[in-house]
């Protein structure tokens, strides 16, 4: 059994594009890397997601809890 890597932060466009082309594991916020997020569903690559909490919360935002479900 090997060690999964998630990729994680914000890198530049071609970082991105090689991690989706290889089809690499990508950790994701939802409140940072919403758009990111759809993209890779769509695709089908395998993504493991943080709620984004701490950061909306910081910003004193407010997360759409029936958004974020679906």
């Amino acid at each position: 059994m090997g060690i999964k890597t998630y990729f994680a932060g914000v890198q530049c466009p071609e970082a991105d594009e090689y991690i989706n082309e290889k089809g690499l594991h990508r950790l994701l916020s939802y409140w940072n890397d919403k758009r990111m997020l759809e993209k890779r569903y769509h695709q089908g690559l395998k993504t493991f997601l943080d709620s984004g909490a701490y950061t909306a919360w910081t910003k004193d935002a407010k997360i759409d809890v029936d958004e974020y479900i679906e």
